[in-house]
């Protein structure tokens, strides 16, 4: 059993080192009312609608990167010219259609590698409103299973997993949790007792390459279920 897993161990890293250690997703976050509204008036004005619209085509044969199309949107009572059309490739396209078990599908294979001792890093980067607390977390008011973002599914595929080496090869597992903001250069320890909002951390300190944080509060996870009130 410990030889098969060693040997799974190192297969499973070889094939994500091989689709790449830094991998950039992109997810197409579904059109506001707003945008859907300003769609709608460009249908009813005779105007091609898609041609603002960003598009996903299918990737190219042989190519094992995903692409967006983005319209150039020609401001009106300019010289007229052709709107130009922007493709950007990424290791993965998500588009509006994409749940969050989708999304979690593509970075499940970086948490098993963190099950397996590799350092492992996941964040959400984008402008304000785009959708990166949604993914990461989900909805404010999580109604289904399935609204789960990637924290919380990590968080259950971690404890699931470390559940299953203690149980089948008697190893003793002890989970941390740290919880850090870095905002206007300043770091936050977001588990310090200062009325819910965070407090500095100690010796927290942002240096633009790098983070440096003495003796950040950290909390201990026990049980299984800690998953699910994450």
């Amino acid at each position: 059993r410990k030889l098969w897993d060693g040997v799974r161990r190192r297969l499973h890293n070889r094939v994500v080192e091989l689709q790449g250690n830094i991998r950039v997703f992109v997810r197409v976050r579904p059109a506001l009312e707003v945008a859907a509204f300003q769609k709608a008036a460009l249908q009813r004005s005779g105007s091609n609608a898609d041609a603002v619209s960003l598009r996903c085509p299918p990737p190219a044969a042989g190519s094992s990167a995903d692409a967006v199309e983005v319209p150039e949107q020609v401001a009106a009572g300019g010289p007229p010219r052709k709107a130009r059309t922007f493709k950007f490739a990424f290791d993965r396209v998500l588009d509006e259609k994409a749940d969050q078990t989708r999304v979690f599908a593509e970075v499940r294979p970086f948490c098993q590698s963190a099950l397996d001792g590799y350092r492992v890093c996941v964040f959400a980067y984008g402008q304000t409103g785009s959708g990166k607390t949604y993914t990461m977390l989900g909805p404010r008011e999580a109604k289904r299973p399935g609204d789960a973002g990637i924290l919380q599914r990590a968080l259950g595929l971690v404890f699931d997993g470390a559940a299953a080496l203690e149980r089948e090869q008697g190893w003793s597992f002890e989970l941390h949790v740290e919880m850090l903001e870095i905002y206007l250069d300043k770091v936050y320890d977001l588990l310090a007792d200062a009325g819910g909002g965070g407090a500095a951390a100690p010796g927290g300190e942002y240096r633009g390459e790098f983070t440096l944080v003495l003796d950040a509060r950290d909390a201990a996870a026990r049980p299984v279920d800690d998953a699910a009130v994450a």
